[in-house]
Order: structure tokens, then sequence, then C-alpha cells
């Protein structure tokens, strides 16, 4: 009963630990409960109905930064990813600058990122960039961008599952939950 219990506080505090634009909770379901892993792991959540304070898509007239060029499949249409400006550990805005034969090139920014993280992205075909920028320590966006029809196809927030993945042990235990300081991590500040 005991276990259950502390199991049963998991899913309240997981719950409480993502915001889905309101003031009620999110909730996270697992295709796999973490009580079943080998080791903790990232897990994606739907995250918010609203992006437009985290990622924009925006046609930039300017010069591309000098950054190594991804190509695509293609060999025509290519992306830069930027190096952040702000000392390492700070938040500041990082960017995936697209180019795909036209008189601008498409710029993603993503924002508040932590700078020593680059966003990570990489090619699926000769028109699909996906792109997975981290937040904080345990929380990053996974988008999917369709670089002709200039708009994103796919969202997820991805979560570092290692506090998930501490309590569901410490609750099959039988122990009480332990407090991290990384758990405000896991908030997603609005504005």
């Amino acid at each position: 009963m005991r276990a259950a219990l502390a199991i049963g506080c998991c899913f309240v505090v997981a719950g409480g630990c993502s915001s889905n634009g309101s003031n009620q909770p999110a909730e996270w379901t697992f295709h796999t409960t973490p009580d079943k892993w080998s080791e903790p792991r990232i897990f994606q959540t739907p995250g918010e109905e609203d992006w437009s304070h985290i990622v924009s898509l925006e046609r930039n007239t300017g010069q591309a930064a000098a950054a190594e060029r991804v190509y695509a499949p293609n060999k025509a249409y290519w992306f830069s990813v930027s190096d952040a400006d702000a000392p390492a550990g700070r938040h500041c805005a990082g960017s995936v600058t697209i180019y795909t034969e036209r008189q601008y090139l498409l710029e993603m920014k993503i924002a508040p990122m932590r700078c020593h993280f680059q966003p990570d992205a990489r090619w699926i075909n000769e028109k699909l960039v996906y792109v997975r920028a981290w937040l904080g320590r345990v929380l990053a966006v996974d988008l999917i961008v369709d670089v002709e029809e200039e708009r994103i196809l796919y969202k997820e927030m991805s979560h570092w599952g290692q506090i998930a993945f501490q309590q569901w042990k410490q609750a099959a235990a039988g122990r009480p939950l332990a407090k991290t300081p990384a758990m405000t991590d896991f908030l997603i500040r609005e504005g």
C-alpha cells in the first residue's frame, strides 16, 4: 500500500511539473513506465499549444553567419547552427539558419535556451529538418520543419528522465521521494 501511495505521488509530482498553457497541470503518459527502465532515458510529452514564445520561423534577408553548412541530400539546401553569444550556462536564443534557393534565409529562433547546448539539427530527407534544442538541463523541444513550406510539422517536449526514474525506483523500494534542486528545471515558465 505504501509503495502504491508513493507511486501515486510520482504521478502528482510529474503531472504538476509540466504546463499546458492553462492553470491545470499537464498529464504525463509514459509508453513504458520508469519502473521498467534499466536506466534513465529521454521521454516525450505534448508540451504547450502555443509555442510562439519558444520557437519562431522568420524570413531573413541578411547574410548567414559564418558557420558550418550542413547540406541536404539534394546538395542544394543547407542549414547552419549558430554559436551562442552569451556565456555558458546562461539563457540565450539559439538559432538554425536554413537556405532553400530563395532570395532570403529561413531563421528558426529558439528561446530561452541553455547556451552551452547548441541546437542539434539533422536532415531527415531533402526538405525536412529535425531539430532538438535543450531549454535547460532536463527539458528540450523536438521539432520537424518543412523547409519548403516554411512551417513546423511536428513539435513535442523531451524530458531527461533521471528524476522520474529515481522517484519510481524509490517508490518501489518504499522510500520517501527525494527532493532535488533539478526539479525546478521541469517547470515550463510562461512568458
